[in-house]
Order: structure tokens, then sequence, then C-alpha cells
């Protein structure tokens, strides 16, 4: 669909309520791990568009989180896909993803205010609370450790992905990757907007066999403690 939609197309389109147009943006927002609404479309752009190598490790198909199907693109996976040096890794969402169109692609960047991370400060010092929530949560990812990194995700998490469930999907993609290199924090962001006390944290780390990926946990202050409900590499 053609780009420049405001909301109120969007809900014609769509026949829904503006009202419920600009939820589903602030749950996309929500659910991909990303504060920066332009991150976010650039994200899903790319997705869209078919990008990512067939040797990249990924998920057996997004709507199998519980997401409805998107459009069919077998005529553009025809296509000899577009060389790019910054292709994204994988789409892993796990707190849930949504199949967005073209048009919701545009309107994430119009009606979200964007919003930059605030970089981690160059001397060493004690990590904020969520940063090292983020750091033991992927390290229980690191050693395989399903079942245990399950018990740690938030409610948001636990609604769209079973032990079982998010077992078998992370085995499915975290083992390729190798161990972890290194893994060194980039800034961690507070998302505007609800739900309320959502934060962003991003580490720049390499595996043994990829380097330089970006990841994005998101988490939410739970019982008193920081719980992970959502996760992004690129």
């Amino acid at each position: 669909m053609a780009r420049g939609h405001d909301a109120k197309s969007l809900a014609r389109h769509f026949e829904l309520s503006v009202h419920t147009i600009h939820e589903r943006l602030r749950n996309a927002r929500r659910k991909m791990a990303v504060s920066s609404s332009r991150e976010a479309a650039r994200l899903l752009l790319d997705r869209e568009e078919g990008l990512g190598a067939d040797s990249t490790p990924k998920l057996q198909g997004d709507t199998e989180m519980g997401a409805a199907p998107g459009p069919d693109r077998t005529a553009d996976r025809e296509e000899p896909k577009r060389a790019s040096k910054t292709r994204p890794l994988l789409v892993w969402a796990l707190g849930g993803v949504l199949a967005m169109t073209l048009a919701i692609v545009a309107a994430l960047l119009m009606l979200s205010p964007s919003a930059s991370l605030q970089s981690a400060p160059e001397a060493h010092g004690v990590e904020s609370a969520p940063v090292a929530s983020a750091r033991a949560w992927l390290h229980l990812v690191d050693e395989g450790e399903w079942e245990k990194s399950w018990a740690e995700t938030g409610e948001a998490f636990q609604a769209q992905n079973t032990a079982a469930r998010w077992a078998s999907l992370a085995a499915q993609v975290r083992p390729p990757l190798g161990e972890v290199v290194s893994r060194r924090l980039l800034g961690e962001e507070a998302v505007p907007g609800p739900p309320s006390g959502l934060k962003v944290v991003k580490f720049q780390s390499a595996f043994a066999h990829k380097a330089n990926v970006i990841e994005t946990v998101s988490l939410s202050p739970e019982e008193g403690r920081w719980k992970v409900v959502g996760y992004w590499m690129s």
C-alpha cells in the first residue's frame, strides 16, 4: 500500500476506530522491543521486502507465534534478492509478533514520537537494575537454560509463549550462533507511552559464528523485579 496514511485513513481502510489504530501501533512498538518508531518501521520494511539470507537461523514462521498471516510474498521471493551489508540477522520478537502491512509501517513513522537510545556511560560503574536483569537473562539463554529463562520472563511474554514453545523456538535459533564472545552495553531507554515503566536495553554482541549482532531486550517491572517481555536480534 502507498505510504502517507494517517490514523484516520488507516481506520477507514481497515474499518477500525482511530483509537484501535493507535492502540495497535503502541502494542507493535512494545512487542517488537523497540522505542523508536523509525527503527520499528525500518525493521518491518526489511521483513516485508524479504530481507534475510536463507542460511541465517530463523524461526519457522512469524505466524506460529500468534500473529495473523501476512500477504503472500511468493512472487517477491522469486525475484533476485538485493545484497545488503545491513540485512537483519533475524526477527525474534519473543513477546509475540504482529503481522503488519506497509500502511501500518508508514503510520508508525508518523504517529509515534521518535526517541534516541541513551548511550552507555564511558566509565565502568554499577549497572542499572534493568541492564543487570537483561544480562542475567541473556546468560541463561547463552547456556541453553530454556526452562529457567522462560521462568524469568514477564506476564506479556508468557501469555504468548508456553515454556515448551519457547524451548522449541530458542533451541532452533540460539545454538547455531555459537558461544558468546563479547557483549557490550550500548544503552538503555524508557519507552514512552503505555505500558508505563517499560525499559529497552541494547547490547552489541559477538558470537563464535556471527559477529556484530545487536541484541535488544525489553523489560517490564513486575513483583519488584525487571522481567523480560521481548527480545530482538539484528
